[in-house]
């Protein structure tokens, strides 16, 4: 990537400018309209942004605020910090306080979420831990959003080690998967192993046979380190010939328990950007996908990185089942944990009882950052502050910029843009 191009790059009134060596294109994600000027002297010409406007470029002072569905409802379930894996990188301390959400709560908060004969969607997801070691809190989830709901959806995140007949009801009941795997076996059993220290590839593969076999939806996710950048690559296309449609890629996530341990680096993130776009130009081979930023951004209003804050129809319920807003600070194991936990569930009338003044101090650091820092930077639409439990982890606050993440979404932003738009 030329450095010097890549820093020209600019944030005009919302809407990325991308120095190709060729003069700078303008792109609007949410239309995909693009325009291309020899220079940027057209961001002072008030004849040219209005000719833009005209042809449907959508320009704005500010981000939108976000606008929740109305039509939704978003329940995600934290069933348990226990794990039947001991991997690497884990940001969780799931060994030292195995903490599991109650069958009977847990049903008590579907149903209080989800109203008798509700006609709208239903978004269910379970999520680690390992889910699937809760399969009682499963069942009752399943079964109460199912008696309520003719539009439920259910999908649930896992290391894919589970018993036979957890996977046969999850399939039953039309459960769409996101499966962990890191690499083809030599990768990712470097990182994702057993608690005695074995390998997992083989256990997680019968899961992912099976999957297949029944057609279920399916997204397989990879974590990135240091130890399985070099093969992004190679798994894809084993992932791609096995029949896999849809993939993502992850750097790994430097908090909770794996703050500090093997940090990032440029080196490592133009590594992983080599793995991503080859494992891209393969996908296009395959007829399948690379989920990325980008993906998730065109032809949609820009959102924030993190939505569950701006959205009170996302419901995220810890094993000790309280609401909280971060998905990485699942319990008071972590130390910033009470940063984000913000509401008690009253078991007499069936409602979470809020602390708005904890939102409220994470709304006012995520304007902070998206007026003061990512309003000048293109890759905006993208990310607009990041994660803000990672800016906690790596600045102590939640309204200054995690640098390395804003390095790399940067050059993975540029590196997207230019296949989109050349």
């Amino acid at each position: 990537m030329d450095g010097k191009r890549f820093e020209r790059c600019v944030n005009f009134k919302g809407l990325p400018c991308i120095d190709f060596g060729k003069g700078y294109v303008v792109f609007d994600p949410s239309s995909l309209k693009k325009a291309t000027f020899p220079d940027l002297s057209w961001t002072t010409r008030k004849e040219d942004i209005e000719a833009l406007a005209a042809q449907g470029f959508r320009f704005r002072e500010r981000l939108p605020d976000y606008e929740a569905p109305t039509d939704e409802i978003h329940l995600t379930f934290i069933l348990t910090t226990d794990c039947n894996l001991g991997c690497k990188y884990c940001y969780t301390d799931s060994k030292r306080e195995k903490l599991r959400l109650s069958a009977d709560l847990a049903r008590r908060i579907a149903e209080a979420h989800v109203p008798a004969g509700y006609a709208g969607s239903v978004f269910v997801q379970l999520f680690g831990g390992e889910p699937t070691l809760n399969f009682e809190t499963i069942q009752a989830i399943t079964e109460a959003v199912e008696a309520r709901s003719a539009k439920p959806f259910f999908y649930i995140t896992t290391n894919g080690v589970m018993r036979t007949d957890v996977l046969e009801y999850l399939l039953a009941h039309r459960y769409g998967f996101y499966l962990s795997l890191d690499g083809v076996r030599e990768f990712n059993d470097l990182n994702r192993v057993t608690l005695s220290g074995g390998g997992t590839y083989e256990l997680v593969e019968k899961t992912l046979d099976q999957v297949l076999v029944r057609k279920a939806p399916l997204k397989v996710r990879s974590t990135i380190t240091r130890s399985t950048v070099g093969g992004m690559e190679r798994f894809a296309e084993a992932m791609f010939r096995r029949g896999v449609k849809l993939l993502q890629f992850t750097p790994v996530v430097p908090i909770g328990r794996n703050a500090g341990d093997d940090p990032v680096d440029d080196a490592f993130h133009d590594a992983y950007l080599d793995g991503l776009m080859n494992s891209i130009d393969l996908a296009r081979v395959y007829g399948a996908s690379i989920l990325t930023p980008l993906s998730l951004a065109l032809k949609r209003a820009p959102k924030p990185y993190c939505k569950i804050f701006h959205d009170d129809t996302k419901v995220l319920v810890t094993p000790e089942g309280r609401r909280t807003l971060c998905y990485g600070v699942q319990g008071d194991f972590n130390r910033n944990s009470d940063r984000f936990l913000y509401g008690e569930f009253d078991a007499e009338d069936g409602q979470f009882r809020v602390d708005g003044a904890v939102k409220e101090r994470i709304l006012q650091a995520y304007h902070h950052l998206t007026d003061s820092h990512c309003d000048r930077c293109f890759a905006q639409f993208l990310c607009n502050g990041g994660c803000l439990a990672e800016n906690l982890e790596a600045n102590g606050r939640m309204d200054e910029l995690n640098r390395s993440f804003c390095s790399l979404k940067r050059k993975e932003a540029y590196l997207l843009l230019e296949r989109v738009l050349t």
